[in-house]
């Protein structure tokens, strides 16, 4: 997708460089601007076709992407409800119904809206990554020299983070339970 958004900002400046005279890309000629509106036409055509292509394959990667989704939810919520409906009556009993009820919400929202949404961000942010790296290198090869070091203090902030990150959210999952459980006793003793 951003190899074709790469190749409308490539072919603009193709554009501009026949504002005088004609040029030839791929076996074919291009007339120069100065001949008017049908001149233009050609390079709007092929304009269009670049940007119909990105379209084309956003619109593909954000059904891989949800679909995806869908199927890791369906998967999760009927692993999660054969674990519970075969676990032990003891488990029942020290555990409070909120926690239940937290940890199935909690899990589907997750996988529902925050792993579709971080799945759509790490392919856009990786695909705005590699195209950049690839233009880099092709206008300055030696930039290699200087991105090496650098993903590599990246990946190691990245699993530091990691480490932390799952603590934070055992944390906040910890933090909601009390909540719920709260709201289902006040519902249960109401009914």
């Amino acid at each position: 997708e951003k190899a074709f958004y790469f190749g409308t900002e490539w072919w603009i400046s193709v554009w501009t460089e026949a504002a005088e005279s004609s040029i030839q890309f791929m076996g074919v000629w291009f007339p120069p601007q100065t001949d008017g509106q049908s001149a233009q036409y050609e390079y709007l055509k092929i304009y269009a076709i670049l940007l119909v292509l990105g379209f084309i394959c956003a619109f593909f990667r954000t059904v891989w992407i949800v679909s995806g989704g869908i199927r890791c939810s369906k998967k999760l919520y009927s692993m999660m409800t054969h674990c519970v409906l075969h676990s032990p009556m003891v488990y029942f009993e020290t555990t409070p119904m909120g926690r239940l009820l937290n940890r199935f919400t909690y899990d589907a929202e997750i996988l529902d809206v925050t792993l579709v949404w971080s799945m759509s961000m790490l392919l856009i942010a990786t695909s705005w990554f590699m195209t950049a790296v690839v233009v880099m290198v092709v206008i300055l090869p030696w930039m290699l020299v200087v991105l090496i070091p650098i993903s590599i203090c990246y990946i190691m902030i990245h699993f530091h983070y990691r480490k932390s990150g799952a603590d934070l959210q055992r944390l906040d999952a910890l933090s909601r339970s009390p909540l719920q459980t709260m709201l289902a006793e006040g519902i249960e003793g109401s009914a």
